[in-house]
């Protein structure tokens, strides 16, 4: 099969000459970048971001006159194209890249100029009229274009974990009030302890999930800071006074997304730990998810041998020829738990790259901003898998609880009460012993009364809270 011939333009810097393709809106710039590994797809929510971004600056600069009303408005428009799904294909500068926050912010610059000077007559490749640098980027560098962007995708990104965060709180809290009335054995150290009920333990797990949905919302104030203009150390030198407060109040308008303009643009450009405490919630909601799926996987282990207290609708079902019998697998928890783990490590790199700054700069943002955008889609897609695919069916086996918490020597707490623990464990033996129920031995007896056996033997009483007590 022929492929089709690649033409080639020429074009030129400080540097030389290269070679860029004919019908590339990107340019020399992008170009160089290419080199050094960052080639790859730019993240589509980070790319709607770095438009908005353009965009509000753009109109920025019109009202302000710094830059001709014919060029600004055509930089508008192209970046209002790129917003309505438009050019990304002329975007193949990775998020993750060499060179800082250079080769992406180049990458928009060069394709918003082309396109400006194709819509006012101009051909690509050639920045007669629109120019990157001074029109494009007029009033804005890299440092504080690319975190601006960041945090822009960052709280969109953000606001999608919220909302499942808080359908698998809700979820949790239905299934406690479905699942109250069934009571199982307790477990410390995986011995066995006092009862309680499945609905207190989905409840507990539903109060968990709450309060991390709680501390993801709160790190929304830090987030929203925005330093337009800034430059790179964060002083603003070059830029216009009222460029700053002018592209916050655009750029809130144009994403929906409340901003406010940062109250330290130097702080805000050295240090990163904004990113890191968002990181450090994902990683402690990571935990808590781990946590949920490995007792998950432990209620539903067996079928005969385990705990089997719990049936799961996503088990997958296979055969060997070696296994005593079919396997049901819980395939979504342990799936979410790998998510979970990558998270933990997305912490980690979040954490060793934010220390790594020096001085005014932090190089490492590229990478900080890869992983945070990597574990904010991990648990987003693994909470709406273990969601939707695991705890929405979860079932109780009734018989195997009751199974499980006869053996667990509840019986012999609940006879201590009135009888004693001395007593209570002669009267177990003995009606072992001899084959009958504890309750015709205490009624032969007459150690109780029907009715005291009864209220004595009612598994309730050991339960923290009454069925009926569940936050909905």
């Amino acid at each position: 099969m022929a492929h089709k011939k690649i033409e080639y333009r020429i074009e030129k810097d400080g540097h030389g000459e290269m070679p860029v393709p004919v019908t590339a809106y990107w340019g020399i710039g992008t170009a160089r970048a290419l080199e050094f590994a960052c080639n790859g797809e730019l993240h589509p929510r980070f790319l709607q971001a770095l438009a908005q971004v353009k965009k509000a600056c753009a109109e920025a600069n019109l009202q302000l006159g710094r830059v001709d009303a014919k060029i600004a408005k055509a930089v508008s428009l192209s970046a209002e194209e790129i917003l309505s799904g438009q050019w990304h294909d002329q975007f193949p500068v990775s998020l993750l890249q060499a060179g800082s926050l250079f080769a992406v912010c180049t990458n928009i610059d060069e394709v918003l100029a082309n396109r400006a000077g194709e819509v006012l007559g101009g051909q690509i490749g050639q920045f007669n009229q629109v120019k990157p640098a001074e029109h494009v980027s007029a009033g804005q560098t890299p440092y504080d274009t690319f975190p601006l962007a960041l945090r822009l995708t960052l709280l969109s990104e953000k606001s999608e974990l919220e909302a499942c965060l808080l359908d698998l709180e809700r979820l949790l809290r239905r299934k406690a009030l479905a699942l109250e009335k069934v009571i199982k054995p307790g477990r410390v150290h995986l011995q066995d302890a006092l009862p309680l009920s499945l609905g207190q333990v989905f409840n507990s797990w539903g109060a968990t999930v709450g309060r991390c949905y709680r501390r993801l919302l709160d790190v929304n104030s830090v987030l929203s800071e925005a330093n337009p203009g800034a430059g790179e150390i964060g002083t603003g030198y070059g830029t216009a006074s009222k460029f700053p407060a002018l592209v916050v109040e655009k750029l809130t308008e144009i994403s929906g997304v409340k901003l406010k303009l940062g109250d330290d643009a130097v702080r805000s450009n050295q240090s990163m730990s904004d990113y890191v405490a968002l990181s450090s919630i994902l990683k402690e909601i990571a935990i808590e998810l781990l946590k949920i799926s490995s007792d998950l996987r432990l209620m539903n282990s067996g079928p005969e041998a385990g705990f089997g207290e719990i049936n799961l609708p996503t088990a997958h079902i296979y055969k060997t020829a070696v296994s005593l019998q079919d396997r049901s697998v819980p395939i979504v928890p342990e799936y979410t738990a790998m998510l979970c783990l990558q998270v933990t490590g997305y912490d980690l790199t979040i954490c060793s790259a934010a220390r790594e700054g020096q001085l005014e700069c932090n190089a490492m943002l590229p990478l900080i901003a890869h992983s945070l955008l990597a574990a904010l889609e991990a648990l987003t897609g693994g909470i709406k898998l273990l969601s939707n695919r695991c705890i929405s069916g979860v079932t109780a086996d009734l018989s195997r609880c009751k199974h499980n918490l006869a053996v667990s020597g509840v019986e012999r707490l609940l006879l201590s009460t009135v009888l004693g623990a001395e007593q209570a464990s002669k009267i177990i033996a003995e009606a072992h012993e001899l084959a009958i129920s504890v309750r015709d031995l205490v009624l032969e007896r007459q150690l109780m009364s029907a009715e005291q056996f009864e209220q004595c033997m009612n598994v309730k009483t050991l339960l923290a809270h009454e069925t009926g007590g569940f936050a909905g």
